[in-house]
């Protein structure tokens, strides 16, 4: 599927530009060797979805559910604070959208799912 041109989101430009920054980040560091990085924009019924898909390590699927918890981090090793994601998806949900992550397991990846309402 063709990504649009342009999408005109219901945020606040320097929040969504965090949001994408994080997300950004822990796509590249899920591939400390390299890899496949994706992301793909569409709209439907008055809702925009970026989704940001790469190659990397993989989430064991017992572990998504805690990810948005505060200090949930799996490279705390690497400096990770685990405070990333909980701080994207409360920025999200206070511009009325979503975060989302979705992982078939170790080595096969990672999708993260952003959602807002058009303007």
């Amino acid at each position: 599927m063709k990504s649009p041109d342009a999408i005109a989101v219901k945020a606040s430009e320097r929040h969504l530009q965090q949001v994408v920054t994080i997300l950004l980040i822990n796509a590249l560091d899920a591939m400390p060797f390299g890899g496949r990085l994706d992301v793909t924009a569409s709209v439907s019924r008055g809702t925009a979805t970026v989704a940001i898909t790469d190659t990397g390590v993989g989430i064991d699927p017992a572990s998504l559910k805690g990810l948005f918890e505060p200090f949930a981090t799996g490279r705390a090793e690497h400096g990770g604070t685990g405070l990333g994601l909980n701080v994207a998806r409360w920025i999200m949900h206070k511009h009325g959208g979503d975060v989302a992550i979705s992982s078939d397991g170790i080595g096969k990846g990672t999708t993260v799912t952003v959602t807002l309402q058009t303007a």
